[in-house]
């Protein structure tokens, strides 16, 4: 459901998160079923495994990648560049 979409993105983020944080992961949520000392194999090599996020035009998704400390990829579809430097210094 469209609805559900920021609650699931935000979910799934933290769920990946976790997974590469930790070889065993104890989660729950909304979305999908609970983990509990799920240990998660194989691990990735690199470490940690780099994660970006693709945001669009909202504050808010901008927000949450810099909250997250995470490197954010900007979804530009049609328009100048330049418009999405406020968001970016956000």
């Amino acid at each position: 459901r469209l609805e559900d979409y920021d609650s699931l993105f935000a979910e799934k983020l933290d769920l990946l998160l976790k997974i590469r944080a930790s070889t065993k992961v104890d989660w729950s949520g909304k979305h999908r079923a609970a983990l509990t000392g799920q240990a998660i194999y194989p691990r990735p090599l690199q470490d940690p495994l780099p994660i970006w996020v693709g945001v669009g035009g909202t504050p808010e998704s901008f927000i949450r990648a810099g909250m997250l400390g995470l490197p954010l990829m900007v979804a530009i579809i049609g328009g100048e560049p330049k418009r999405f430097r406020p968001l970016i210094d956000l």
